[in-house]
């Protein structure tokens, strides 16, 4: 399995998804090597083997290979290599990511190719345009089918906005050689047959799920600097485009005017961050508002806990794991209806993202009137945990025979 983080190492739920199917993957008895970039702490699980790529990972092998302290997903967390004004404007993430994403692909590919001649592999799972060009090399090589899954596309992450064809393309030639190509929910299944031209026949759906355990937490509102009767809206994602925070922070001051005991708190990191708060002191709600930046992932049951509800009004949401995790902790949801998630649950309201109007007035309703409160959680919590990882991996595994009985699509 190809990956590019893994807990504690995150930025995502791509990092959670990985977390939680490799563990049940490895309880119903498939064997896995994870390959993710070098971090600079090591990454272990009782489960299976992590493999840290960067040139040091070679040295096993017995090759000549360059050393380097710090590999790419450690270089790209610190946000080094970022240029000047102009290159970021041109390439947001800055060059230092893409060079990341291709030495990482270009040594990963041949580190899968040395373990496997050691031990051979049965298939190769890849997760998002990330990891498709080294899947795709190595899948050639080793001669085996490759599985990828698609948790995101590139239109999703830039909400349509100016689209990196690079990227784009990475997608669309992953999507094509893949054997079989896994996602998250029927809205991106038919985003990837538009936008990609993936054949039906080759397409799977599985949804996400939950590991319930640890989001049966407690906690006080004074933990957090927040008065004990306080009514708290709690938004918990990235800070970009794709996930609407703009929208959240807008529908947040007009719930100010109305509900004088509401306070918002935003969680995540991201390059929206500046314009937030500034956008929080031109609304007047600077004081009702705590931008906590990214939070731990043993950290964020905190927050569910203390918060009266969770929005998450994504301009483009492939399914939204976070509302699955405020709804195991007994906290109303609001989504947006361009979510995958707002397929499979009942037990939440749901928004069109740019209705900021809409947004608060909903808002507004599950703060003020405790019994549509008190409905809201009761049933969110039990039908969050009907969807269990062990499920999502016993389908994984099922898709996986499927790609094995159909042999190398491209060998």
């Amino acid at each position: 399995m190809l990956g590019w983080e893994f807990p504690p190492f995150m930025s995502g739920g791509l990092a959670t998804h990985c977390f939680y199917l490799t563990r049940e993957l490895a309880a119903q008895g498939v064997e896995i090597d994870f390959f993710m970039p070098k971090t600079k702490e090591p990454v272990s699980v009782p489960w299976m083997r992590v493999i840290q790529v960067d040139y040091s990972s070679f040295n096993e092998f017995g090759t000549q290979a360059e050393f380097r302290e710090f590999g790419p997903y450690y270089a790209f967390c610190k946000g080094v290599n970022r240029g000047g004004k102009d290159e970021a404007q041109s390439d947001p993430v800055g060059r230092g990511f893409f060079d990341a994403v291709r030495k990482y692909n270009y040594l990963c590919a041949q580190l899968v190719e040395l373990y496997n001649s050691r031990e051979p592999y049965d298939l190769i799972h890849c997760h998002d345009w990330i990891t498709f060009q080294a899947g795709t090399e190595a899948s050639r090589a080793c001669r085996i089918p490759m599985v990828v899954t698609v948790h995101s596309t590139e239109y999703d992450r830039t909400g349509n906005l100016q689209p990196f064809d690079w990227i784009l393309g990475i997608e669309r030639s992953g999507t094509a050689l893949a054997d079989l190509v896994l996602t998250v929910s029927n809205r991106m299944a038919g985003q990837l047959e538009k936008r990609f031209g993936v054949p039906k026949e080759k397409l799977r759906v599985f949804y996400n799920a939950i590991d319930a355990a640890p989001f049966d937490r407690t906690a006080r509102r004074e933990e957090f600097g927040f008065p004990a009767d306080s009514k708290i809206v709690l938004y918990n994602a990235r800070l970009s485009i794709q996930k609407g925070p703009e929208f959240f922070v807008r529908a947040a001051a007009k719930v100010a005017g109305k509900e004088p005991k509401a306070r918002f708190i935003v969680s995540g990191s991201g390059d929206l961050l500046p314009r937030l708060t500034e956008m929080a002191v031109e609304l007047g709600i600077a004081d009702k508002i705590k931008f906590l930046g990214f939070t731990p992932f043993e950290e964020v049951p905190l927050l569910y806990a203390i918060s009266d509800l969770y929005v998450l009004p994504s301009v483009s949401e492939p399914f939204g794991i976070t509302v699955l995790e405020a709804m195991a902790s007994g906290t109303p949801v609001i989504v947006s209806k361009t979510s995958g998630v707002s397929e499979i649950v009942k037990h939440c309201m749901t928004v069109d993202f740019w209705d900021v109007d809409e947004m608060a007035a909903k808002m507004i309703g599950v703060l003020k009137y405790a019994v549509l409160h008190d409905e809201m959680a009761s049933n969110a919590k039990p039908e969050a945990r009907r969807f269990s990882w062990d499920q999502v991996a016993s389908e994984t595994k099922w898709f996986y025979g499927e790609a094995l009985a159909r042999g190398v699509a491209h060998a």
